[in-house]
């Protein structure tokens, strides 16, 4: 198999996983782009629209009209300066927070533990014929432990008082005093900060919501599931702000600067060789690519290269 059809292939198992993925209501368009491997729905698209599939690059819609693009044009008038219109900064390595991330994945595993020892209970009142849960009531326990009083830490007289007292038998050399331990957890309008953090994580990670609302929720075919997938894009997207606020980065309103895929990213380095071996200008380069690599050529116009190369995306040196 040539390169060419190797390359035409990718793009059309892209565009054929995409469009399964969205026969899958309970997949949001996040989950779906991180199962085909980009960080948001918008780099997807774009992706897909340079793939040449039918495919909006700006909203995703599938087989648009030829005129859809001008729903979105007064957008592009106002959109930010792309990632080439500015200072840039080293930033710290992220493998400086290795340790810290790798004790926060210790922590959550801990959680695990408690697990198997929670129980809960969820308070509310009947609204419309409908229950409404408002209080999460949680505690701990471990309904197997025992405390055991062992005969040689008494006395004689004590261990008769003992025994007496719990119906054992004095000649024996241990007594049960209790079995099973709790611990009070409180009540609050989340369930427990251990689960809520597991949840979050588990959400974090991509992973599907329906077995999880199986698993517990204790009336799965009555979630809103699309209020509930809302809520996982809303999680990964504060994510993101902490991240971006952790790493100096600044969260503002607005649609801020495109957003550009691994692919679009890979080829700015190919562009940049190129200018480096002395091709100027932009025929030159998709002429070069064309020949090269030719997969990116079917997505490139001289147009397309024009932008990228003014966005300034050198590789590592």
């Amino acid at each position: 198999m040539n390169k060419a059809t190797k390359g035409q292939e990718e793009k059309a198992l892209r565009f054929i996983t995409f469009c399964v993925r969205r026969l899958q209501t309970d997949l949001t368009e996040e989950q779906i782009a991180a199962k085909l491997g980009f960080r948001s729905p918008e780099v997807l698209y774009k992706q897909l629209e340079l793939d040449r599939s039918p495919v909006c690059g700006v909203c995703g819609r599938l087989y648009p009209e030829p005129d859809h693009h001008k729903e979105h044009k007064q957008k592009r008038r106002t959109r930010q300066p792309g990632v080439g219109g500015g200072r840039r900064v080293k930033l710290p390595d992220a493998s400086n927070a290795r340790n810290l991330f790798r004790r926060a994945i210790e922590d959550l595993d801990e959680y695990l533990a408690f697990v198997d020892v929670e129980e809960s209970w969820l308070e509310g009142n009947l609204e419309e014929g409908q229950f409404k849960g408002k209080h999460f009531i949680t505690h701990s326990a471990v309904r197997d432990a025992r405390e055991v009083a062992v005969r040689e830490e008494f006395t004689e007289e004590q261990w008769r008082e003992l025994c007496e007292q719990h119906g054992a038998d004095p000649a024996s050399d241990q007594v049960v005093l209790s079995v099973g331990e709790a611990t009070a957890g409180g009540v609050e309008r989340t369930p427990s900060g251990f689960l809520t953090a597991l949840i979050a994580a588990y959400a974090l990670a991509h992973q599907p919501l329906t077995p999880l609302i199986e698993a517990l929720h204790y009336e799965p075919d009555s979630v809103a599931r699309d209020e509930l997938n809302d809520n996982a894009y809303e999680l990964r997207k504060v994510a993101g702000h902490l991240a971006a606020r952790v790493r100096r980065g600044v969260v503002e309103r607005g649609r801020g600067i495109e957003e550009i895929s691994r692919e679009v990213h890979f080829a700015a380095w190919l562009i940049g060789g190129f200018e480096e071996e002395g091709l100027s200008s932009d025929e030159e380069i998709h002429e070069q690519i064309r020949k090269t690599f030719p997969s990116f050529a079917d997505g490139l116009t001289p147009k397309e290269i024009d932008r990228i190369r003014r966005e300034r995306l050198d590789p590592p040196h």
